[in-house]
């Protein structure tokens, strides 16, 4: 049975990750539009606004297998949903699993794509790799 506690962890998890989407989201749109906040020193801003709504986007599903576990009471507001918790499907928590692990694999790409120096050092490192092959 599940305690007091973890319906506050799993409701403080909850309004996390809407604020975490909406403010980065919030925090891209206003550098995007407004012209004087098109800098190069913002820049580093937009890229952690993307990582941080992949990292959210990709690992919510795993963190809602956690909330479906069969093991996982609802509280009585939420006893209509009951029925629902236990037609998951197993390959919907496989998915969710692989979403997690891509947003750790993902990381580099975003990271490449906003920033000059590390495409830069990408490029470098794989004119090294090919011409060791070669």
């Amino acid at each position: 049975m599940a305690t007091a506690g973890d319906y506050i962890v799993v409701v403080i998890n909850g309004i996390s990750i809407v604020v975490t989407v909406v403010g980065c989201i919030l925090t891209i749109l206003v550098i995007w539009t407004r012209p004087a906040l098109r800098k190069l020193v913002n820049a580093p801003l937009v890229s952690l606004g993307c990582a941080d709504i992949l990292f959210v986007t990709l690992y919510s599903p795993s963190w809602i297998q956690q909330i479906l576990n069969p093991q996982w009471e609802p509280p009585p507001a939420l006893c209509w949903a009951c029925k629902l918790f236990h037609k998951v499907p197993a390959e919907a928590f496989t998915v969710g699993q692989l979403l997690a692990l891509l947003n750790g694999a993902l990381n580099p790409v975003v990271y490449g794509v906003m920033n000059k120096n590390i495409r830069q050092g990408y490029k470098h490192i794989w004119d090294r790799v090919l011409n060791f092959i070669t």
